[in-house]
């Protein structure tokens, strides 16, 4: 069990890693295309477009459904972390 622990722990470790990878991204796209210092996305959807298609998305739809798939993974890795 400790093993099986220890492993569980590094995925939710190595999923946490990469979803702060996936959201520093797009906070730096955009930050870099609309020259802004704010870590906020535009409620724009032109704007937001032109993010979710520097980020590699169709559209703005498809973007925000992972943006909020990944915040759910984010919670519930945190919440097997900590145990909460």
């Amino acid at each position: 069990n400790i093993i099986l622990a220890d492993k569980n722990l590094a995925d939710e470790l190595k999923k946490l890693f990469e979803n702060f990878i996936f959201f520093k991204q797009i906070e730096m796209w955009n930050q870099n295309i609309f020259n802004s210092t704010s870590e906020f996305l535009p409620e724009d959807s032109e704007k937001r477009n032109i993010i979710a298609s520097a980020a590699g998305f169709d559209n703005y739809k498809i973007f925000d459904d992972k943006l909020k798939q990944v915040t759910r993974e984010n919670i519930s890795s945190y919440e097997k972390i900590l145990g909460e």
